[in-house]
């Protein structure tokens, strides 16, 4: 049976996993998020409430449902200066992994080209859906792709019904990365999708305004 997890405490996170699988909705926030969420188990739904929360976020293979408990618009995550991303997928997720409902934002322009990662999926195959993605310099960018080796290795990451606003790259992928992308809304970035050639991209029904590139591919 799943559970859904709210974001509490570490000590409200373990006991709801020492008993048996049960619906739990925690009626106040906890200030973090990963004490709940590695607490997690398979299937398991981690709701977080209403608030700032300036933290960065491993998910460590978990196959879970990240998502919040408020309305639109409520729920932010914002960079700490010096990490490598605000949600990290660098365990083996799979497509039944699922960040979706946030609005990330970035930190100040002069923390640095590279601490502004938001979603970083190397060799993980997250689903990143109906989030908003806010930055504040060009070079910021929001979600970054790694796969180990060739596309044959099975299905990369979703990216599905995001909105993405002042920004580097809104996606970037890298090193034979397996991308859908579709639905998805790129405004005032330098590049909508920026991918390597050895990446293998399915892309439909995105909108892409005010970029200075769409689609760029390196070699």
């Amino acid at each position: 049976m799943r559970k859904r997890i709210g974001v509490l405490s570490v000590v409200m996170s373990t006991l709801a996993q020492t008993g048996p699988a049960a619906a739990l909705e925690v009626p106040t926030p906890s200030a973090t998020i990963p004490a709940p969420a590695h607490a997690s188990g398979t299937g398991d739904t981690v709701l977080v409430h209403a608030g700032m929360y300036p933290e960065s976020i491993n998910l460590t293979g978990k196959i879970i449902t990240l998502t919040r408990f408020a309305g639109p618009g409520a729920t932010f995550v914002s960079n700490p200066l010096g990490m490598p991303g605000q949600v990290l997928c660098t365990g083996g997720e799979t497509n039944s992994t699922s960040i979706s409902g946030f609005t990330f934002v970035g930190p100040s322009p002069t923390t640095g080209a590279y601490e502004a990662r938001f979603v970083l999926a190397a060799g993980a195959a997250p689903t990143i859906i109906g989030n908003v993605f806010i930055g504040t310099a060009t070079y910021m960018d929001f979600i970054r792709t790694y796969a180990s080796g060739p596309p044959s290795l099975g299905p990369g990451p979703v990216i599905e019904g995001n909105i993405f606003l002042n920004g580097g790259a809104a996606i970037q992928a890298y090193a034979y990365s397996t991308l859908t992308i579709r639905d998805n809304v790129v405004q005032q970035c330098e590049s909508g999708i920026y991918a390597s050639a050895t990446s293998q991209l399915t892309v439909s029904g995105n909108t892409i305004l005010g970029c200075n590139y769409g689609v760029s591919v390196w070699v």
